[in-house]
């Protein structure tokens, strides 16, 4: 069986994160409540395995912006879609997105939990973030264009 490769690697890390986020800020947040007193969720929700089973297809749908994301840093790494920038500064790109958008995402999840509806739980919840994703994306475009001008200067035509 042969090594996954860099961009195969980062397409499932960055979509394993997209599908366990809500289980793992679900059980910090539990574990906070519990710690300062306060009502918290039925444990049954984060370690029952049956639980787990059902609440999966929203996991999922919660993850629909992060698999995006990972599609496109597949693209990205795999082929130099952006011919100036270089693989470090695609990843910086990529990174980006990923970090910014999952700030957004675990604020959302946080006000989800302390509210728990339904509505926004089955229509709404990727829409939430997903725009912190793509100011992300612009945020890490901005920082890998900075480091591709410093790294390689643009030829100037008076040159």
């Amino acid at each position: 069986m042969s090594t996954p490769t860099f961009p195969t690697r980062v397409f499932w890390t960055i979509t394993g994160l997209g599908v366990s986020l809500p289980w793992l800020v679900g059980v910090v947040l539990n574990l906070l409540l519990r710690a300062k007193g306060n009502h918290d969720l039925p444990w049954a929700l984060f370690i029952e395995p049956a639980s787990i089973l059902v609440l999966m297809p929203t996991y999922l749908w919660f993850a629909s912006p992060y698999v995006g994301l990972a599609i496109l840093a597949w693209l990205f790494l795999k082929a130099p879609v952006l011919p100036r920038f270089g693989l470090a500064e695609r990843f910086l790109i990529i990174l980006g997105g990923l970090l910014w958008g999952t700030v957004g995402a675990v604020r959302t999840l946080i006000e989800l939990y302390m509210t728990l509806d339904p509505l926004v739980l089955l229509l709404l919840l990727p829409a939430l973030y997903a725009s912190d994703m793509v100011v992300g994306l612009l945020g890490g475009a901005a920082a890998a264009g900075a480091l591709a001008f410093l790294q390689r200067p643009w030829s100037s035509p008076h040159h």
